[in-house]
């Protein structure tokens, strides 16, 4: 006998079934009731309570759909990891090059160090966003409640991050008397972030406040999903473009928009890069630092991407979150 349980909180809608037995005849063991409450809780926003008695067995036969495998597992936690790896190497990695190459930061914003300023909250705000990009996959312990509360928080924190460093670059091009938005890296940049913005805000508004009905957060979520994954990909596309950038122009540069050749340091990396007969190595280390971050920021955008993409890794909600009661009645 089967009982099939219609499960409305699963993007796919499939219909998860519910072993009672395999044989008809040993249905007097234990007795399948099903009861649909007529309360809802509008607080919670969950689908009305079913309540499923259930032999033992079966719920074991069920935590399968609900858990990865061993192998999904350990590739999972490698994945977690290597991404874990490639934040530590890009803060310290842009740290590094700020302090050992570009004079490093003042931290009461004085204006010679504003671009600096810059380049280190926009790489933190880009590693705080694929972070929360997965609250629900790397933290799937915790209650959906939680995983949202986690997820604003982090998204907010890249926000702020991202709002000081677009400060920072616009005070240090005011101070050098240059003009704004002129390369194809701010543009890009200044569009993802306003679609960070506009991500951000429907995600709120849909899910935390005022939140919508429990059907409109269901069609969203694909959307959601999408649009997170675009706007990430965008900007680690822009920070790569802006590393290239920082190396092929400095400050000297852009007051009154001067050849790259009248500036000392862009001579020395541009002359090295233009010799024929230059050996790889002896490129400056700079450039070949600035190269590894921006690798870095690639590999960082695939990692995050495929984890948040891929099924397999999804976080199974629990039963109760799901509006379903499951009480268990073992054999005799």
């Amino acid at each position: 006998m089967v009982i099939s349980i219609k499960d409305e909180s699963r993007n796919d809608k499939r219909d998860k079934e519910t072993a009672i037995g395999s044989d008809d005849k040993e249905t007097d063991k234990w007795t399948a009731i099903g009861i649909i409450s007529d309360m809802e809780s509008v607080a919670d926003g969950l689908p009305p309570m079913r309540v499923r008695i259930v032999n033992e067995d079966d719920i074991q036969i069920n935590a399968e759909d609900i858990e990865m495998s061993s192998f999904e597992s350990i590739r999972f936690l490698v994945i977690v990891i290597v991404i874990l790896v490639l934040n530590i190497l890009i803060m310290s990695g842009t740290t590094h090059w700020i302090y050992n190459y570009l004079d490093g930061i003042d931290w009461s914003l004085a204006d010679r160090t504003h671009f600096n300023t810059h380049v280190f909250f926009m790489s933190l705000g880009v590693c705080g966003f694929g972070l929360g990009m997965l609250t629900h996959r790397i933290f799937r312990g915790l209650s959906s409640g939680a995983l949202n509360c986690l997820h604003t928080t982090l998204t907010v924190l890249s926000l702020i991050f991202f709002v000081i460093g677009i400060y920072a670059v616009f005070a240090s091009l005011n101070a050098l008397g240059c003009v704004h938005l002129y390369s194809v890296h701010s543009w890009v940049g200044l569009m993802a972030i306003l679609l960070l913005i506009l991500q951000w805000t429907s995600g709120l508004t849909v899910f935390l406040f005022p939140r919508f009905v429990y059907e409109v957060q269901i069609l969203f979520v694909p959307f959601h999903h999408f649009f997170g994954r675009l706007v990430f990909t965008v900007i680690c596309g822009t920070a790569i473009i802006g590393i290239s950038d920082k190396l092929r122009i400095t400050g000297a540069d852009l007051e009154g928009l001067a050849p790259i050749h009248q500036t000392n340091q862009s001579t020395d990396i541009l002359t090295v890069i233009k010799r024929e007969t230059v050996e790889y190595w002896q490129l400056p280390k700079e450039a070949l630092l600035a190269n590894i971050i921006a690798i870095a920021f690639l590999f960082y955008a695939i990692c995050v991407n495929y984890l948040s993409s891929n099924d397999s890794y999804k976080r199974r909600l629990p039963l109760e979150e799901q509006g379903i009661e499951v009480k268990t009645q073992i054999k005799k």
